[in-house]
């Protein structure tokens, strides 16, 4: 079991988990749970704290990071960087990778500096799935891709034929290419054989399942507490107000997965979802005083 720790902070404890071969996992958890820092035990950066991790036999990692550009040579064209990466590597696989990946006919002799964002991102993609490794660690892999590229590696992740565990923020990325999904909470791994929407399908049940009963402790609690006609009204105006506003997030947040990632429209339903969020946090607290 593996626990971590940091500057006395607890990311995460008691987390077991094993994956076997040809599986494609993604890693679910709130930012600052502590994915990245899972990673970098699992690719031996980080010095284990409590627990132990043990690779089956013959397994070969490869890690992308999500600052895995800054390993790039700025001063070397893509071809430079991709064969002195990869000296066993014939010229013409690597070119056949880079065609692949959307750099064709003297793309090639671009220099990494001239690279933009997601140009960098896909060479640097190119330089893991050449190592021939059985097993990629991809920390948010498609950052800095445009639909087009996104498409590309999705479509190349999806053929390949090792085991995968990924990170991403792509929620449509994430349903495309896990096969299962780890969620990583403070008290450990929460497994779920099956596809992204099915494993959110199944929480939002189990949440549900829950809230029901704590709602209904509540309202016991809140039926000996209000004394006066007015807290009790007071108290069901306010939660029609959560109630509605619960509604719409839901709501915004299906319109969300049938957008187009980096649009505008993308954005703009992103920060009508932090509005109606800022509402209910305010409606919420207004309710805990209440009781």
């Amino acid at each position: 079991d593996l626990s971590y720790h940091y500057d006395k902070k607890r990311l995460f404890q008691n987390v077991s988990c094993e994956i076997m071969r040809n599986q494609k996992v993604a890693l679910v958890a709130p930012n600052g749970m502590g994915k990245s820092t899972l990673f970098d035990l699992i690719a031996g950066k980080l010095s284990l704290q409590t627990g132990t991790i043990t690779f089956g036999h013959n397994v070969d990692f490869a890690l992308f990071e999500q600052d895995q550009t800054k390993a790039l040579d700025q001063h070397q064209t893509i071809l430079e960087e991709l064969i002195n990466a990869c000296p066993d590597t014939p010229t013409q696989t690597i070119r056949s990778f880079l065609g692949s990946f959307l750099f064709v006919g003297d793309d090639v002799y671009k220099k990494i500096s001239m690279l933009s964002g997601g140009e960098k991102n896909r060479v640097a993609m190119i330089k893991v799935l050449l190592q021939n490794a059985n097993f990629l660690l991809l920390d948010e892999p498609t950052n800095h891709l445009d639909l087009y590229a996104k498409s590309v590696l999705l479509q190349a992740l999806q053929q390949y034929l090792g085991t995968i565990l990924f990170v991403s923020h792509d929620h449509q990325f994430i349903q495309e290419l896990a096969t299962d999904i780890v969620e990583l909470t403070p008290h450990g791994l929460h497994y779920y054989s099956g596809r992204y929407e099915e494993f959110l399908a199944d929480k939002k049940n189990k949440e549900n399942q829950s809230d029901i009963f704590e709602q209904s402790e509540n309202i016991e609690k809140k039926q000996k507490k209000s004394q006066s006609k007015k807290l009790k009204k007071n108290i069901r105006v306010v939660e029609k107000r959560i109630q509605n506003l619960e509604q719409k997030i839901e709501k915004t947040a299906a319109d969300l997965d049938l957008q187009s990632y980096g649009s505008s429209s993308y954005g703009k339903t992103l920060e009508k979802i932090a509005s109606l969020q800022a509402e209910l946090d305010q409606a919420m607290a207004e309710w805990e005083e209440l009781l």
